[in-house]
């Protein structure tokens, strides 16, 4: 359930469900580590929705209880009885069993690779909300480094119920931690699982909430390793897309990703580090007045397309690609269910790609970060 207003910009109410989907779709290989999240429903009556509100105004943060007491809205229409049962539907994630969030954590305990995974997640999904408690911090395990791994047996016991664990005291928690930070073959040990994707792909020309928590840390400054580099350049931006609109979510969102996913791209050919490529896409300061790289390349494209279209229009009717009205720009989905762009998004793109290069050689040329 969620709020009637949107909280962030560039989102719209009712697509947090699915979200959390595709960030799991979009996750191939599972190489950032998303647990699995699936689509579910569930049969709510008009009476444990009302529950659930006092519950949430007594107990949970304002913006949740506000969610909740939204959802309310449509249960139970004036005349039907009181405990009328509609269906509610909703995202189930995977249980992932953590040593805690990343807030609990300084980051410089945290894998290079990890955060670089985590990274690129964020730039290829636009994250509005990435922060230290959406970050679930696990154990280095290399036998098995999948998410779902758990932490080491001498420091955990089972509890009544055998898939899940739990730290044995509060004193062996603080051993680990303690053991981390005092060894220095360790501190970079630790693994990470990125969590609360709600607030993804936003639409394209509203980015200015972009808000990635790791940009200053030292790790994305640090170069991908070849593995990074190889999974870079092995992402599908329009099949991507393809998975987005399967799943009902706007043509503007599929476009953040096409384009997001391009700068990745570029920007990892041209060696640009994690952190380069963030402050590309994050204001600074952070929701501050002046518009990101990123969005600023954006305006220029859809002014330049503008005014190319209008010329050879010799006076016709004026672009709708102009200015905030992007309506043209999506995508065609063909018989093989190959997903393409149509012919206003594909002339977005060419515009897109020639100049995000052109600034790519630029700064590197210079020394400077894209401007």
């Amino acid at each position: 359930s969620e709020p009637k207003m949107p909280m962030k910009n560039g989102v719209s109410p009712g697509n947090g469900t699915l979200k959390e989907v595709v960030a799991f779709l979009l996750d191939h290989e599972g190489w950032a580590g998303v647990p699995r999240t699936d689509l579910v429903t569930a049969t709510v009556t008009a009476e444990q929705m009302r529950r659930a509100k006092k519950n949430a105004a007594m107990n949970a943060p304002e913006a949740e209880a506000e969610a909740l007491a939204s959802a309310e809205d449509g249960f139970g229409d004036a005349g039907e009885e009181e405990d009328t049962a509609q269906e509610a539907q909703g995202s189930l994630q995977a249980y992932v069993p953590s040593l805690g969030t990343a807030d609990d954590y300084g980051p410089s305990l945290f894998a290079r690779d990890a955060v670089h995974k985590i990274g690129v997640l964020d730039i290829r999904l636009a994250n509005l909300d990435r922060h230290l408690a959406n970050i679930l911090v696990l154990p280095n395990n290399d036998n098995n480094p999948t998410p779902t791994s758990s932490p080491p047996e001498n420091l955990l016991q089972s509890s009544a119920t055998p898939s899940r664990r739990q730290w044995s005291s509060a004193s062996s928690l603080e051993h680990h931690r303690r053991r981390c930070a005092s060894t220095a073959k360790q501190q970079h040990l630790l693994q990470l699982c990125p969590i609360d994707h709600a607030y993804v792909l936003p639409r394209f020309r509203d980015l200015s909430d972009v808000n990635f928590e790791w940009l200053f840390w030292r790790q994305a400054r640090a170069p991908f390793s070849a593995e990074a580099r190889r999974y870079i350049e092995t992402l599908d931006p329009f099949g991507d897309a393809g998975i987005i609109k399967s799943l009902g979510l706007p043509d503007s969102c599929a476009v953040t990703c096409v384009l997001t996913t391009t700068l990745l791209k570029e920007g990892a050919r041209k060696g640009l580090t994690l952190r380069d490529m963030g402050a590309m896409m994050q204001r600074e300061p952070f929701c501050g007045p002046d518009a990101s790289a990123l969005e600023r390349l954006i305006g220029e494209c859809c002014n330049a397309l503008s005014q190319r279209e209008s010329k050879s229009a010799r006076g016709e009717q004026k672009s709708r690609v102009s200015g905030g009205d992007t309506n043209e720009l999506g995508f065609v989905m063909e018989d093989d269910g190959a997903c393409r762009p149509n012919s206003a998004l594909l002339r977005f793109l060419e515009l897109f790609k020639a100049k995000l290069k052109a600034k790519l050689s630029s700064s590197s040329s210079s020394g400077h970060k894209l401007s």
